[in-house]
């Protein structure tokens, strides 16, 4: 019998060696888990606390592991992880029209996919 992806210490690894199944679990949980902004939005939480939530609640959950499968992503799924952040960030800042840039300006981070490039180990 063929196994077609292991789940190992959080990281779906399939069998082609592709990361499609692990960012669409990853993706997944954290459009789950931005169902909180609704209730923080529903209480009038202030935009540093609703961005602090993101940032230690979400955001590794989009991170995690993230020197293993990083160098292999396709733009496709890189964008598919990116989405996350840009619906997170328009939901915090209440903004539908404003370019993803400016948001990332104003909560003062950078995109996923320039920190996973900085997370990854150099080669002496």
């Amino acid at each position: 019998m063929l196994v077609k992806h292991v789940k190992l210490l959080g990281v779906t690894i399939s069998n082609d060696l592709k990361w499609d199944t692990h960012v669409s679990n990853i993706v997944k949980q954290a459009n789950v888990s931005l169902s909180i902004f609704k209730l923080l939005n529903k209480f009038n939480c202030p935009k540093i606390h609703s961005l602090r939530v993101y940032l230690s609640f979400i955001r590794p959950l989009l991170e995690y592991a993230c020197p293993v499968w990083h160098s292999q992503l396709s733009n496709e799924l890189s964008d598919k992880i990116e989405s996350v952040q840009k619906r997170s960030l328009r939901i915090i800042y209440k903004e539908g029209e404003i370019p993803y840039s400016f948001l990332l300006k104003a909560a003062r981070i950078t995109t996923l996919k320039e920190r996973r490039g900085k997370n990854l180990p150099t080669s002496r």
